[in-house]
């Protein structure tokens, strides 16, 4: 196959399975309801969810670096990059929800922010990672 098309293909299944797929299961969830809630984007992932699913991209990457060809020294460096970006993305999931289980006053917005530039940037690496993987397979 192509290596743009398998960029390409790799890029839709995640976004639109990984990020929209649950806002789209929750939309139709919810329209039987009398009063329909409005369920967008930022909604949906206002507790930090969306770094959640950049941490499962992030991991989902990381295994395809591991089978990949590339020499052990480089498959360490990219690991250990894509391992830090995890970390970071499972730190900006769960420390909100951690203090919100302790009452302890969290501004959601922010995590929304934050958690949205995680997830691009998380996003960023790992297409820039299969991009290096498809050029690999040449």
């Amino acid at each position: 196959m192509d290596p743009r098309k398998t960029i390409a293909y790799w890029i839709g299944i995640n976004i639109v399975l990984g990020i929209f797929g649950p806002v789209i299961i929750g939309r139709s969830f919810t329209q039987f309801n009398v009063k329909p809630p409005k369920i967008t984007l930022r909604r949906f992932y206002s507790k930090g969810e969306l770094a959640f699913a950049s941490l499962l991209i992030a991991l989902t990457v990381i295994v395809e670096v591991i089978k990949s060809n590339f020499s052990a020294s480089t498959i360490q460096l990219i690991v250990g990059l894509l391992s830090l970006f995890a970390l970071i993305s499972a730190e900006t999931w769960t420390i909100p929800l951690c203090n919100e289980l302790v009452k302890t006053e969290v501004k959601w917005s922010k995590v929304w922010r934050r958690s949205w530039l995680v997830a691009l940037m998380v996003f960023s690496i790992c297409v820039v990672t299969e991009i290096l993987l498809e050029r690999a397979k040449r």
